[in-house]
């Protein structure tokens, strides 16, 4: 095995450990951010849906990149387990729920602190 095809099998193992770990820990992606990525599908990888299609999905979004990138292959009218296809899709779905898995996360240390603030503001006033 070269070099090369070692670091793509790395690659294509790490890619599939992400979308493992959606598939325990399912999300559902914000309206938005189903856009986006079904706009970067189409624009980096020519995967355009129909615009019925398209809204069939951003209204009810496939909860783990597996599922979404199958969703997208089919509704293309090809073979999801075309490996020429899953990888290349795949990637770019993992990395839209590993956008979106980091802003919810976010959102809600955000909150978290906001709420640690507030009870701390009012234990304070409270005090006084």
């Amino acid at each position: 095995m070269t070099r090369a095809q070692r670091q793509e099998s790395q690659a294509k193992s790490s890619l599939l450990a992400i979308a493992e770990r959606f598939r325990w820990e399912p999300l559902r992606m914000r309206e938005q951010s189903v856009r986006y990525l079904l706009h970067d599908l189409c624009a980096d990888l020519g995967f355009c849906l129909r615009p019925e299609v398209r809204d069939a999905i951003v209204a009810d979004p496939p909860r783990d990149p597996k599922s979404f990138a199958r969703w997208v292959i089919e509704a293309e009218g090809l073979d999801p387990s075309d490996k020429r296809f899953i990888y290349p899709v795949l990637e770019c779905v993992c990395d839209a729920f590993t956008r979106e898995r980091s802003l919810l996360e976010d959102s809600l240390a955000a909150d978290h602190v906001d709420d640690a603030s507030s009870t701390h503001a009012s234990n304070n006033i409270q005090r006084e």
